[in-house]
């Protein structure tokens, strides 16, 4: 059971929803956590793929992790390594909000290596949340624009 679950309606079908959260490339550019993206080689054989992500709050963080995918309805993950992290599993389960909606329920359980305070844990929980949802929102509609044009 995850340590956190979040439920968020997204504007967009569940495909383009989909889309936007498995762009790992785009993140960078829309999502103020995350400072750095680069597919890597999957470490367990039944993942779909790998990526490292570096995020930087008081100080540059990292982790990598395997990613599984249920194209239009989930997306999760598994930590493969991190400097700060012993635990980083979650998911994105999509199912039909409506008319051109999307209902995501996001779950994510964190473990850190260590003492880390209060204040970086929430903020890398509870607290970024609605910025996050926010910034996917303009990943989303950006890529509604663009790719899903074709």
């Amino acid at each position: 059971m995850p340590s956190l679950e979040v439920e968020h309606i997204f504007s967009g079908d569940k495909k383009k929803v989909f889309l936007a959260l498995r762009s790992y490339e785009l993140y960078p550019e829309y999502l103020s956590t995350i400072h750095a993206s680069e597919e890597i080689e999957k470490q367990r054989q039944d993942a779909d793929g790998a990526y490292h992500f570096e995020i930087k709050l008081i100080k540059k963080f990292f982790y990598d992790i395997d990613l599984y995918e249920k194209p239009d309805k989930e997306l999760s993950w598994k930590l493969q390594k991190s400097n700060i992290m012993k635990k980083n599993d979650g998911f994105w389960k999509l199912s039909s909000g409506g008319k051109g909606k999307t209902k995501a329920v996001y779950g994510l359980d964190l473990e850190f290596k260590g003492f880390v305070p209060r204040s970086i844990t929430d903020r890398l929980t509870k607290t970024s949340l609605p910025i996050l949802f926010s910034e996917l929102q303009s990943l989303i509609d950006s890529l509604g624009e663009t790719k899903l044009a074709d």
